[in-house]
């Protein structure tokens, strides 16, 4: 079972980049580094308040800057429905993003496959953005408080027909404490339909602190 999600998953990566490879004509290297609060008021219903800064290690500057507050609530066992208002700092103004997810988490034994999908609702300074975001992850428990993850996702533009950008990303999650834990990964980006395409290479960290 183990061997064939592994091979699934690769299969997927494989796909995802044929279908949206590109020659890039940039590179660049940012930083992320965030945090996030989650509240629980019972199993089924969360709120999270988010933040994070994101520096442009090329350029020498900070790329944007952004605050977010979210409430979730769980339908099902393995489904989640969730709203996010996103305010973000990106000059030179300041922007309003608007996401709602469809999250999945399916556990099979020390492994769980993870899919989101997010419809956002995104501030341009020229335009209205609309993205249809589709994210596959498959995580696995390597020790009590350690897993490891990988994921592929597409970003779909909605109002002008094709594929905006592609990501994929690796995380390494530790529990620091019983209600902290620790994300340090790692994320491949690049963008499509552009004059400029850029491919992104970003390091980042999380600390994820569950208050209530």
């Amino acid at each position: 079972m183990k061997f064939k999600l592994l091979k699934l998953f690769f299969i997927f990566f494989i796909i995802l980049h044929k279908t949206n490879s590109q020659v890039p004509i940039e590179q660049t290297e940012q930083i992320w580094i965030g945090n996030e609060f989650e509240f629980r008021l019972t199993d089924d219903i969360r709120f999270e308040l988010a933040n994070s800064l994101r520096m442009d290690i090329t350029n020498s500057d900070i790329a944007n800057s952004f605050l977010q507050f979210g409430a979730s609530y769980r339908f099902l066992e393995y489904f989640r429905i969730s709203g996010v208002i996103r305010i973000k700092n990106s000059e030179p103004e300041w922007l309003s993003e608007y996401f709602t997810n469809f999250n999945i988490n399916i556990p099979i034994g020390d492994f769980s496959i993870k899919t989101r999908t997010r419809y956002q609702n995104k501030d341009n300074i020229y335009r209205l953005k609309e993205l249809l975001r589709q994210r596959l992850m498959l995580e696995y428990q390597v020790f009590d408080k350690t897993s490891f993850a990988v994921s592929g996702e597409l970003f779909y533009e909605t109002n002008r027909d094709f594929i905006d950008r592609s990501r994929y990303r690796f995380d390494v999650n530790h529990k620091l404490a019983k209600r902290h834990e620790l994300t340090l990964g790692y994320l491949f980006e690049t963008q499509h339909n552009r004059k400029t395409p850029k491919n992104r290479d970003v390091l980042y960290i999380k600390l994820s602190i569950r208050v209530i």
